[in-house]
């Protein structure tokens, strides 16, 4: 019998992917303890990934939902918000990345801007309190991308390729990886494509490229990340993710 029931929604194929092998990896696979399903919502039906994992029963049931389009997170999440209450859902989470073409408008440019970024976190947490159940509702944005976090734990790189070092890649690309990412990067996953191109490998955000790089992520990554100073917002997710 589960204990905690969560939905997440996020922005695209890499969120879902990353998400659920977090969690398998969390809970050490253990179908006791971690079960989730995963779903594209297209036309606004849902879609079945044919990703399953443990059971509707396991002890941490999560729901994973990809909604296609960025800005459509919130206003998913609120179409169905009443529904999940209903299904007896505690906490709905919604995830995306800061970077969009919104954001370079008002930035006035490809650059972090401080004062945007809180700018449209108000935003978002405005409408969330002007949200009926809007209480079950946590919201985070990866700053400026997921690849941001990928990027923070960037000792999987060395599984990708042995040269990829934080002092080859800050050698060869000026990419400086003993800074954090969600200070210094404004597109991670460019940068991350870049780093990629090193080890003369591709990365353009396709299942396959984010599957192949957290098969390469293990527990202590995690950990590592959330315990060092890189990745604020990795730290808060994980929080409204784990309880």
């Amino acid at each position: 019998m589960n204990k905690r029931k969560i939905a997440v929604f996020v922005e695209g194929q890499t969120e879902l992917v990353f998400v659920r092998e977090f969690l398998a990896k969390w809970f050490s696979y253990d179908t006791n303890l971690i079960g989730f399903d995963c779903y594209n919502l297209l036309r606004s039906e849902f879609c079945d990934t044919s990703y399953t994992f443990g059971s509707l029963d396991s002890e941490n049931y999560y729901m994973i939902v990809n909604v296609g389009n960025d800005c459509s997170v919130l206003s998913k999440i609120r179409d169905r918000i009443q529904q999940l209450d209903n299904l007896g859902y505690q906490v709905v989470i919604g995830l995306r990345d800061m970077y969009s073409a919104q954001y370079i408008i008002d930035a006035k440019g490809r650059k972090i801007d401080n004062t945007i970024t809180r700018l449209h976190i108000e935003a978002v947490r405005e409408q969330i309190e002007h949200m009926p159940k809007g209480e079950m509702v946590k919201f985070h944005f990866a700053i400026m991308e997921v690849e941001a976090w990928l990027l923070g734990m960037c000792q999987f790189l060395q599984g990708i390729n042995p040269r990829l070092t934080p002092e080859y890649i800050l050698q060869q690309t000026n990419i400086d990886l003993f800074k954090d990412p969600e200070t210094t990067l404004f597109h991670p996953a460019a940068e991350l494509e870049r780093i990629y191109g090193l080890a003369g490998r591709t990365y353009d955000k396709h299942e396959a490229d984010i599957a192949s790089v957290m098969a390469n992520l293990q527990l202590e990554d995690f950990i590592f990340l959330i315990k060092s100073e890189k990745c604020n917002t990795f730290k808060t997710f994980t929080d409204s993710l784990l309880g």
